[in-house]
């Protein structure tokens, strides 16, 4: 634990069952937190919906995880603190989806108990794919789920879905079909009872490329479920970075602070986001635009107690030798960027790394989660930072690294990072981390399976192509020029 400012702060990683974990949502529960993660289990092979539970250090108390087999069950999103509810009664609602392949998926509704035993769950099937991204209390007795439907040869349309507190259907409602096609981004709820919500759009019949660019659509409709207006701006040049996400908070002067990813069609990286500010009405005010010094990522806008906004998401720090971050700014909603912080656990030296949600403590302080990778894959990440978004003590430094000094006086014995994990293709890469290998001749590199069958034996090198049989669970090890174990890393593969 590290003690910043007077508070208590820390990073750790959560590893559920062995397999590949990532962070979606973290919310305060009972005298902790509740997360809610993308997990890999199933004997590695399936997605699968995990709960998790915390205390207020960090420390998992409990969890529950759940698979539709052999169908893949997952959270709706996974940028932005998304998916989870807690019920005036202490229960829980999570949605998500029930994918059986790429083209057939259900959203889904579950309740549990306090502590996540499951009560019932209800999927919502239609044809084709459906995807989920959130859920919010709407009135005393009803739950908005916000998803999106597709079609194979139909426009796609934001699918909003009210539901009662035992999930039966109250009533639903279809937008976005002045679009060929659409993408459920954020959604928010007002005192007066309107619903805001943001979703990419382009006149692309089937997708979105570089002749039909994205752009973001607001929309706003009110208790009524009538449409109040809705308003298209800020065009998306391409699809290099794939789909951006983008999160709404609402503000003080009644007006919508949205964020927005762009794609650099000079660069290797997209352009970093942008904060437009939208009057009550829906029209563009002013927009702030983050410096163009590496790749930014913002996935989830939190408006805090005080009334100013933090953001956190990822951060390109490889010019720096320390990989991915997660990145966590605030700005207050006159558009003065107030501080940011970049945050590196140089604990876990395969140096990738991100936010996904965050959220606010009973303290004034932030607790954030997402994914952080380690030796044996990845594992969620759960950080809890003080007010000022502050890691170490070293608070007037944007750079929050922890472990650094241990990790750069460890003898300079290379790090890896091997990568993708789960493997879905036959391609498999190799990122040295900190220090860098100066000399790489003689370097082998060696791949078993779970039972512990030599499958790969070759000269090092940063890209290797494997047999498309080379399936499960895989040990990669890299050895020095004298056969001396430098890495081993499990992965899994789907290939």
């Amino acid at each position: 634990m590290i003690v910043s400012n007077g508070q208590s702060t820390f990073s750790k990683n959560i590893d559920i069952n062995g397999f590949s974990d990532i962070g979606v949502s973290v919310n305060p529960h009972m005298e902790g937190y509740v997360l809610t993660a993308s997990s890999i289990c199933f004997n590695g092979q399936l997605e699968c919906y995990a709960i998790v539970f915390c205390n207020e250090e960090g420390e998992v108390t409990s969890v529950k995880e759940y698979n539709s087999f052999p169908l893949n069950l997952k959270p709706g999103n996974f940028e932005g603190n998304a998916g989870a509810m807690i019920g005036q009664h202490g229960d829980l609602y999570f949605s998500g989806t029930k994918r059986a392949d790429i083209s057939t998926a259900d959203i889904f509704l579950m309740k549990t108990d306090e502590f996540g035993d499951s009560i019932w769950m209800k999927t919502y099937p239609r044809p084709f794919g459906d995807i989920s991204y959130s859920l919010l209390p709407y009135t005393d007795s009803t739950i908005m789920l916000y998803s999106e439907q597709s079609a194979l040869q139909e426009n796609d349309q934001i699918w909003l879905l009210e539901v009662d507190l035992n999930g039966n259907v109250v009533w639903e409602g279809l937008f976005g079909q002045a679009f060929n096609s659409v993408a459920r981004q954020d959604i928010i709820k007002l005192e007066n009872g309107d619903l805001v919500f943001s979703y990419l759009t382009c006149d692309g019949l089937l997708y979105c490329n570089m002749d039909y660019p994205y752009s973001m659509t607001v929309t706003r409709i009110n208790a009524n479920k009538e449409e109040v207006w809705t308003n298209t701006f800020a065009s998306y040049e391409g699809i290099l970075g794939g789909t951006p996400n983008s999160e709404i908070v609402p503000l003080d002067d009644n007006g919508f602070l949205v964020s927005y990813m762009r794609d650099n069609l000079d660069g290797f990286y997209p352009r970093p986001p942008i904060l437009i500010w939208l009057d009550a009405d829906g029209n563009v005010i002013k927009q702030y635009d983050f410096p163009d010094f590496t790749e930014l990522r913002i996935h989830n806008l939190l408006r805090t107690s005080s009334g100013a906004i933090v953001g956190v998401g990822l951060v390109d720090l490889l010019d720096y030798d320390l990989g991915f971050g997660g990145w966590i700014f605030s700005i207050d909603q006159a558009g003065e960027l107030l501080w940011e912080r970049y945050i590196v656990d140089l604990d876990h030296p395969a140096l990738l790394s991100w936010f996904n949600s965050v959220t606010e403590t009973v303290d004034g302080n932030f607790m954030a989660t997402g994914t952080i990778r380690t030796a044996e894959g990845n594992d969620i990440w759960l950080v809890k930072l003080d007010s000022l978004g502050c890691l170490t003590s070293d608070c007037e430094n944007s750079f929050q690294i922890v472990s650094y000094d241990d990790l750069s006086s460890n003898n300079n014995k290379p790090t890896f990072s091997v990568f993708p994990n789960p493997l879905t293709s036959n391609i498999l890469n190799i990122k040295e981390g900190f220090p860098s290998i100066i000399n790489r001749q003689g370097m082998k590199v060696k791949i078993f399976n779970a039972a512990g069958t030599l499958l790969y034996s070759d000269d090092y090198s940063e890209e290797i192509r494997l047999d498309a049989s080379y399936r499960g669970i895989l040990f990669v090890n890299i050895f020095d020029q004298g056969g001396q174990l430098l890495h081993s890393q499990k992965i899994v593969s789907f290939n």
